[in-house]
């Protein structure tokens, strides 16, 4: 009986990881869907160790898509300079591990169609290791055939 007290710890121990918080707002919409409560009151605070799949900056906003590996899916989270300290010295962290803390929402994305169902709202980021190379063609979102042909190296056997 003690192993088993010890697995329960342990897996409460693991950090959240995205696989996390997607089951969790699913079981939010299935609770919704009953009537019992509104889906797009889903509100949750959660920290996250990932990595930065792709990195977008705006004026006043910042969208970066991240990862952790326990899903295919990513998070889009959405730093506002407003509500975040260390906004300006946020530059393109492409590659790079982070650490953040934010509120978990229902999207308010146009892109909901396409899979993007939730996102978190950003309080605190903080860059863990850096991709010194920012013209890495291994961080491109979708590597070109010529690109492939002058590295062969990167190309998948058929």
């Amino acid at each position: 009986m003690q192993t088993n007290n010890i697995m329960d710890k342990i897996v409460t121990s693991l950090p959240i990881q995205i696989i996390d918080i997607y089951n969790d707002y699913n079981k939010h919409v299935v609770a919704s869907n009953i009537n019992v409560i509104n889906a797009n009151e889903y509100s949750k605070e959660y920290e996250l160790n990932c990595w930065v799949r792709d990195f977008r900056s705006q004026s006043n906003l910042i969208f970066i898509n991240v990862y952790d590996g326990s899903t295919s899916y990513n998070l889009q989270v959405v730093c506002n300079k407003d509500t975040l300290n260390n906004f300006n010295d946020l530059e393109n962290l492409r590659g790079a591990t982070i650490f953040i803390k934010g509120n978990i929402i229902k999207s308010l994305s146009k892109s909901v169609s396409e899979g993007q169902e939730i996102e978190m709202q950003c309080t605190y980021i903080k860059p863990i290791g850096l991709v010194n190379d920012s013209n890495s063609i291994i961080l491109a979102k979708k590597i070109q055939l010529d690109t492939l042909r002058n590295h062969q190296h990167l190309r998948t056997d058929l």
